[in-house]
């Protein structure tokens, strides 16, 4: 799976990347998606006002479905399996 950091971010610490990796199999598991979907898990820092300091995008590309991303209002490391795939229940596209 594809793993891009955005730019100016700081380099991931071990612990980012391992959460990460749980990321990408709670979303696969969870939305049943095969092992060809690509997933990328970005954590930003937001200039919005109102917004917090660091977002994470996620963004899922499957064979045969339109890409698709989102947002949780969290650092990487503060993603839970159960805000992962409330999120995902409640925007996914028709997967």
């Amino acid at each position: 799976m594809l793993d891009l950091l955005s730019s100016g971010n700081p380099p991931r610490s071990a612990a980012e990347r391992l959460h990460v990796n749980e990321i990408k199999s709670w979303l696969l598991q969870g939305l049943s998606l095969g092992d060809s979907t690509v997933i990328t898990v970005n954590q930003v820092r937001c200039q919005d006002p109102g917004c917090p300091d660091l977002e994470t995008i996620i963004t899922i590309l499957a064979e045969g479905l339109p890409a698709w991303a989102f947002k949780v209002p969290s650092p990487i490391l503060e993603i839970t399996e159960d805000r992962i795939l409330q999120i995902t229940r409640k925007h996914q596209p028709n997967l």
